[in-house]
């Protein structure tokens, strides 16, 4: 547990040697630069808090000039980005979370990130993910097809405006095994709420 101290960054070697690690608690630092083999010697990782920190589009990158999160941790089960300072100018690359393919739980909320189609193709186990206030009202329902598995999906304060967006008319197919979604605090007008509502009643899935 390092949470609340005074880190800005992490080296190659800040883990060396601590393989049986599983909980590393980095929350609430001033962290904004990770070496990208910081987390290489962490074979039994499953639980990464990295929340409430200085974490931008280049703290993770070779060079300071990609933009991409391209960790390779296959034992890890939960990471927490959220409250960090993460953007792109387009979408975030494909290849940001492929090499977390056991992936349960990822926390994205109150950064700036716009994702597309694809994005959580390697995350098959994704079973929730919290994208609430990343600014982004172009969100599809539709760019997390490929997570089968997902049963919470968060997405709160994203100023989402359109029915099309968030379309639940055939939601038990695409997500068998979702069980709550939450969209408060988004731009929809009465009726496609309400419409929203009905269906996601009808389909038995808690709405939060």
């Amino acid at each position: 547990n390092l949470r609340g101290n005074d880190l800005t960054r992490l080296s190659e070697s800040a883990f060396a040697g601590a393989a049986e690690l599983r909980i590393l608690d980095l929350s609430h630092n001033m962290i904004s630069v990770i070496d990208p083999s910081a987390f290489t010697s962490l074979r039994s990782l499953s639980n990464l808090n990295l929340s409430h920190n200085k974490l931008n589009n280049q703290s993770f990158s070779y060079n300071h000039n990609e933009v991409s999160i391209d960790w390779t941790i296959e034992s890890l089960k939960l990471l927490d980005l959220s409250h960090n300072k993460i953007s792109y100018y387009d979408v975030m690359p494909f290849q940001s979370f492929s090499g977390l393919k056991n992936l349960e739980a990822l926390y994205l909320q109150n950064n700036e990130i716009p994702i597309d189609y694809g994005v959580f193709s390697s995350n098959r186990n994704l079973k929730t993910l919290d994208y609430s206030y990343n600014k982004n009202p172009y969100f599809d329902l539709n760019y997390l097809l490929s997570i089968r598995s997902l049963e919470n999906l968060h997405l709160k304060g994203n100023d989402i405006k359109y029915a099309d967006q968030i379309d639940l008319s055939d939601i038990r197919t695409s997500f068998p095994a979702m069980k709550s979604l939450a969209i408060s605090e988004n731009s929809f007008a009465c009726e496609v709420l309400a419409t929203i509502i009905r269906k996601i009643d009808k389909a038995g899935i808690e709405l939060i």
